[in-house]
């Protein structure tokens, strides 16, 4: 029974863990979309605008490869 109640606690901190990996892509995209002028209302998507750059999404693969920041540990 002890067993049922300890894996409780963990599911707040996922939930944090996904959170907070969704706001590092989310300034990602934001930066590319600045680098390339397009206006949110222009209704473009983040992968049509990565091929423009030629590009693709790095910022966690980066963090995760430098630091290992936290729960970003690869």
């Amino acid at each position: 029974m002890a067993g049922l109640c300890e894996g409780g606690n963990e599911a707040p901190g996922f939930l944090k863990a996904i959170n907070e990996e969704k706001r590092i892509e989310a300034f990602e995209m934001w930066i590319w979309r600045r680098m390339e002028l397009v206006k949110w209302t222009d209704r473009i998507r983040n992968e049509a605008v990565l091929e423009r750059m030629g590009e693709e999404r790095m910022m966690l693969k980066l963090i995760r490869k430098r630091k290992g920041i936290g729960w970003v540990t690869g």
